[in-house]
């Protein structure tokens, strides 16, 4: 855009693909913020061979304001044509919307609000249709500052979109709000409360996101019960903390229920992203860390993947003698003893203070000066598991005020330099903290001062006979100049996870006739399932009857289900012929 001046000209893109423009190739839209003399509006370039080259478009927005900052959320159809929703700046104002098509800028009930989306004029987005207007009253509170989250389109094609309000202008009260547009109107509904921002925080905001697989359902962040209103503690330091949520709606947004995805946090969680995929599975994104400004933060990024699939509980693994090692393979000898290991010596430390830890033994680094010791990788081994596919966590130690960090991985292949290897860095504030009740056994998860962590290292596949191996190493910087981010390793821990396919396979169901003359039918379950069998007398849809059913089966066994109703041996009154089905969920 020649009207671009400054070091700050463009920024938050967001591309959309629409397969009926362009000259062949369909045509890629980027809408961004364009900062020039008199505005910081959104304006689009547009490519027509799948990004070779960029044409300016023109100006989606029309403020001609350099003082305010339209915060925009776009979703596409893929085919034809764009949906967008936005404030009027960065302040926190109304909620309006549109849409794009064929180089038009429409409201939503389909009349013009601007005939060339390619030029550099725009009207104002008041020109727009509101979605909801600050100071509108909903469950007895002015709901103001609003500020857009996300935009998606649901089944029928139709945008649903959220964003935030203060509840009576306040950020001590703030909400999580949902609209749906049904072809006609909006309807606006409150999904959750989000709490407050803590006193001297400025970018902790309470944002929120639509499953782009299923709008009905939204993930966001709240430091209070979303339903109540009541403030959460964490059992981690007592402190208030924003945690993360799942929301879903089956009724368009009247009511909700709320699944909470992380608990007794020592930092908060904030600001999601979700990723679409399949109807299997979601994956959600977000920070974790103190976000104090937008220019002072100390954050990691870390998230969930949801899918449709059986998990059992994780059975831990204490590192010991007996099963770690240095992973390339030359012989352990690491210093042993109560208290802090030398500091300096590139030597692993195994404390042997039995009040610390799992079984009394823990691998320690960096714990005195100077701190940034290059200790061997290890790798500890679980021999003596069954086949099949299994997810991974390294676990340590650290206080909730601290640091404390290790590395790990699936895969090594370098010679114990820590530059050498492609690991994951784990630190107190990215993971998740360790719950007694997520193991099959007991496991020390708390002490007066540290609680265990766990890192996801990742999932493997196992054959028979094989075991599975998880490699670790220390973390250390460059220089530090105190032990807050030492090393203290202490196990491993395994979940098999058994999914939907791998239940297919092990079914194996068959039919045969007892000798009684009922049908008896076999199959094999695995543990987390349900099974049913059903009968029917000529295949119609609507007429299989349920013979069992049964609870969620505990374990892996061979089952047998008989259908007395039938008598098919001599002198029966069985039918001609009867089928059966086995339903698995």
């Amino acid at each position: 855009d020649p009207d671009a001046t400054g070091g700050n000209d463009v920024t938050y893109n967001n591309l959309h693909y629409l397969t009926t423009e362009g000259t062949g190739q369909g045509r890629i839209y980027d809408f961004f913020r364009n900062r020039t003399a008199t505005s910081w509006d959104r304006h689009c370039i547009y490519s027509d061979n799948l990004g070779e080259t960029w044409i300016y478009g023109g100006r989606l927005t029309g403020q001609n304001n350099a003082t305010v900052r339209p915060y925009t959320k776009y979703a596409d159809n893929g085919s034809n044509r764009i949906y967008f929703i936005t404030t009027e700046g960065n302040g926190g104002t109304n909620i309006w919307a549109g849409y794009v098509e064929a180089g038009k800028i429409y409201r939503m009930n389909g009349t013009v609000s601007d005939t060339n989306l390619f030029d550099n004029f725009a009207q104002p987005v008041s020109n727009l249709t509101s979605v909801m207007l600050s100071g509108t009253v909903m469950n007895g509170a002015s709901m103001q500052a609003l500020w857009s989250s996300d935009l998606a389109l649901d089944a029928s094609g139709n945008p649903v979109a959220t964003f935030r309000a203060n509840a009576n202008g306040s950020g001590n009260d703030r909400r999580h709000m949902y609209a749906r547009w049904d072809g006609t109107q909006w309807h606006v509904s409150q999904a959750a409360f989000a709490g407050a921002v803590p006193a001297g925080i400025t970018g902790t905001t309470s944002l929120d996101i639509l499953d782009p697989n299923d709008p009905s359902t939204i993930y966001f962040s709240s430091n209070v019960n979303p339903a109540a209103n009541t403030p959460i503690l964490s059992a981690a330091d007592g402190l208030q903390h924003f945690e993360m949520f799942q929301g879903h709606t089956t009724d368009g947004g009247v009511t909700w229920s709320y699944t909470q995805l992380t608990s007794d946090s020592s930092t908060d969680n904030f600001r999601p992203t979700a990723v679409k995929w399949d109807a299997g599975h979601s994956m959600v994104l977000w920070l974790r860390g103190k976000l104090n400004t937008w220019t002072d933060y100390n954050v990691a990024i870390v998230g969930l993947i949801l899918q449709n699939e059986v998990q059992d509980k994780l059975t831990y693994v204490d590192a010991a003698p007996g099963n770690t090692s240095r992973a390339d393979g030359l012989p352990f000898t690491p210093t042993s003893g109560t208290g802090d290991g030398s500091g300096g010596d590139n030597q692993w430390h195994r404390r042997t203070d039995a009040s610390l830890g799992n079984a009394g033994t823990l691998y320690t680094a960096g714990e005195s000066s100077p701190f940034v010791e290059d200790v061997p990788a290890l790798k500890t081994s679980i021999p003596g598991v069954a086949a099949g596919t299994y997810d991974l966590f390294v676990h340590y130690w650290s206080p909730v005020n601290s640091n404390w960090r290790l590395q790990a991985a699936l895969d090594y292949d370098g010679d114990g330099s820590i530059t050498d290897e492609q690991m994951t860095a784990f630190e107190r504030q990215g993971t998740q903290a360790s719950h007694a009740g997520e193991f099959a056994a007991g496991v020390v998860t708390e002490e007066s001062i540290r609680r265990l962590y766990r890192g996801y290292v990742g999932r493997t596949t196992i054959a028979a006979g094989e075991s599975l191996e998880v490699f670790v190493d220390s973390l250390p910087l460059a220089s530090a100049t105190s032990s807050a981010t030492r090393t203290w390793y202490d196990g491993v821990a395994y979940r098999r996870v058994i999914t939907m396919s791998d239940a297919l396979q092990a079914a194996q169901p068959a039919v045969r006739i007892d000798g009684n003359g009922h049908p008896a039918c076999t199959f094999t379950s695995l543990p987390g399932f349900k099974y049913s069998v059903r009968r029917s007398l000529d295949l119609t849809p609507d007429n299989w009857v349920v013979v069992s059913e049964s609870s969620v089966w505990p374990a892996e066994q061979r089952n047998t289900i008989t259908d007395t109703s039938i008598n098919a041996g001599p002198g029966g009154n069985g039918p001609s012929a009867v089928f059966y089905q086995l339903v698995i969920q």
